[in-house]
């Protein structure tokens, strides 16, 4: 009997391949990129805090996201028969992987991963990049608490396997990071205030460095933030650094925009 079982055991990881590797790269398309790494030809992404606009020069397709969702990120890859879109928030856990139909646009399915499991939190990044290996879409997730490698089956949407890894900083600019923060709290709020001891220590980025080489490197982030477009370029992101008992404040606001 037991040597029956061993059978069965090896036959079966046999059947479900070897583990998806970890990858992730760190090129992106700009410096506040809406999307990771998409690839899909013709087809278009749009996302905004409550829906997923997909289209292509034939059809278009809306979907919103859940009631207590808010949409921050997204990642795509398509092949002939689907397209698959995994959305998230990029300072919240978790991630949804939706495939839809290459041929009209039609939803066939969506799942939330298992992802990094719960975590509690209170402040938090995220990212997700997506990619299509021996046939099956593979999210790859890269969040504060732990890095995690999901396939799912290309068809119904199942869990084929997931991966839980250690997390693992990977270097971003600060002003990516400060932006992504900064842009949440702005969608429901016009000022928001945020010391860099805090944000540093949340993010694992720059501790122990000395102050005027910190003051340095954030100065040079908040100058590259002056009048980014907010909310799809309704607004627009003022910033002011302040230094203060060896701390420095981050104070943001947005403002509309008006046209020249």
């Amino acid at each position: 009997m037991r040597a029956i079982t061993l059978v069965i055991l090896l036959l079966s990881a046999t059947s479900r391949g070897a583990p998806v590797a970890w990858q992730w790269d760190t090129t992106t398309p700009d410096l506040f990129p809406d999307v990771d790494l998409a690839t899909g030809g013709s087809i278009r992404l749009a996302v905004t805090r409550d829906q997923l606009r997909l289209s292509n020069a034939k059809w278009a397709t809306v979907v919103q996201a859940a009631r207590d969702a808010t949409l921050t990120g997204a990642a795509m890859v398509s092949d002939h028969d689907r397209i698959y879109v995994a959305t998230y928030n990029r300072i919240a856990t978790g991630c949804t992987l939706t495939a839809f139909a290459t041929s009209n646009g039609a939803k066939l399915w969506s799942v939330a991963l298992e992802g990094a499991g719960p975590i509690a939190h209170s402040k938090y990044s995220n990212r997700v990049q997506l990619r299509e290996i021996d046939g099956k879409p593979v999210v790859f997730g890269e969040e504060s608490g732990a890095r995690y490698v999901e396939v799912r089956d290309p068809v119904s949407g199942v869990l084929a396997s997931n991966v839980k890894l250690a997390a693992q900083w990977i270097d971003r600019p600060i002003a990516e990071l400060l932006f992504a923060e900064i842009a949440h709290e702005l969608a429901s709020h016009a000022t928001y205030q945020v010391s860099v001891d805090d944000f540093l220590a949340r993010t694992l980025r720059m501790k122990g460095v000395d102050p005027t080489e910190r003051g340095i490197a954030f100065r040079q982030a908040v100058s590259s933030l002056q009048h980014v477009a907010l909310q799809h370029g309704r607004f627009e992101l003022q910033l002011e650094l302040i230094e203060r008992s060896g701390d420095f404040v981050v104070k943001a606001k947005r403002v509309a925009h008006v046209q020249p």
